[in-house]
Order: C-alpha cells, then structure tokens, then sequence
C-alpha cells in the first residue's frame, strides 16, 4: 500500500469492508503462503533462508521493507514457535528499534510482533515455549512496554489502539492465567495503567 498517509488517517475499525484494504489482503495472502511454508517445510531447514532475506531487507531503509521484515517475523514464530526460539532475542531488538520508525505502518507491525512475541507461550506447553515466554516477558518486558507506551499517545488511531493491544498482549502472555509458570511483574504493568 503506497498510500501510507491515506492508512494513518482512516480510522481504526474492528471490521473493514471497504474495498481501499485492498493491498492490504494481498500482504495478508503474502504472509500466509509465507507461514504454510515454514510449516509444511519446517522451520529447521527454511528460517535460515528467511533470516538471510531478512538480513537485506533491514539493510534497506525503505518502510515498506522494515514492514515486511516484522510481517515475516511474526509469521515465523507463528508457523514454527519451537524453532524460532534462539531468534527471539534478535526479532525483539529488531522490533524496538524499527518502533520507533516514522512510518505509522511500520510502528503498528512492530506492535503487532511485539503483541506475538508476549502471547507466544500459548501456542504449546513444551519446554521451549516457556523459555521463550520467559526471555520475552522477563528480559524485554520494560523495554517493551516503554517502547509501546509512547504510541498510546499517537494521532493514528490504528497505531494507538494496536499499543494498548499490545499491553494486553504482554499481560495476556501465558494465557493470562496466575499459574503460568511466570507471572507478570505487575511493577512494570502499574505505570501504563
């Protein structure tokens, strides 16, 4: 979608219709081919092809690529959560730092990464989930939610309601239940209430 500032404007709808997400469905269909790939070839013998495509991208300053990288990202972890664990430390630096990008589009993917990355323990109950819940939530939860606690506040409506999505995300992570094997450190929480 070439029209960034057209999207930063429209308001932000839990339904849409409108033939304008056009581009849009494509990304969508894009990042589902992308996902049933990594699952059906699996994630040991395709995530380091889709690392290196990940590498060149970030090296490009275009938004749309930065946008890409993360939609990549978060497909990955999606399609193959186990595998995708030691990447986790280097997608969260990735998503902090392209956050802070100018590009509306750009923050409301990273926030959507971010939203992924906190909830992504439930997608099983091995072993490997659990550390990746506790590398996300412990290690990076601060970073995390100061990050997404400057968009609360943006003038886009998608952007601001995606941030405080993603601090549900955060809280959410363990399937929101106390027994969880790590509970949320609720100092961090209180600030962004």
């Amino acid at each position: 979608d070439d029209d960034e500032h057209g999207w930063s404007t429209e308001p932000a709808l839990v339904y849409d219709t409108e033939s304008s997400w056009e581009d849009d469905h494509v990304a969508l269909h894009a990042e589902s081919l992308l996902e049933s790939f990594v699952q059906n070839l699996g994630g040991a013998s395709t995530l380091p092809s889709i690392f290196q495509l990940v590498e060149l991208l970030l090296a490009s300053p275009s938004w749309k690529n930065q946008r890409a990288v993360l939609a990549m990202l978060e497909r990955c972890l999606a399609a193959a959560p186990v595998t995708f664990v030691p990447h986790v430390p280097a997608t969260v630096d990735a998503a902090l730092r392209l956050i802070q990008s100018s590009s509306a589009r750009v923050q409301y993917q990273a926030l959507q990464l971010l939203g992924s990355l906190c909830c992504a323990n439930s997608v099983g109950t091995e072993g490997n989930s659990t550390q990746q819940q506790i590398l996300v939530r412990e290690k990076y939860g601060g970073a995390i939610l100061e990050a997404v606690s400057h968009l609360i506040k943006s003038h886009c409506t998608k952007v601001a309601s995606h941030a405080c999505l993603t601090v549900v995300s955060y809280c959410r992570g363990g399937n929101g239940s106390e027994n969880c094997m790590v509970s949320i450190d609720k100092g961090l929480i209180v600030p962004y209430v």
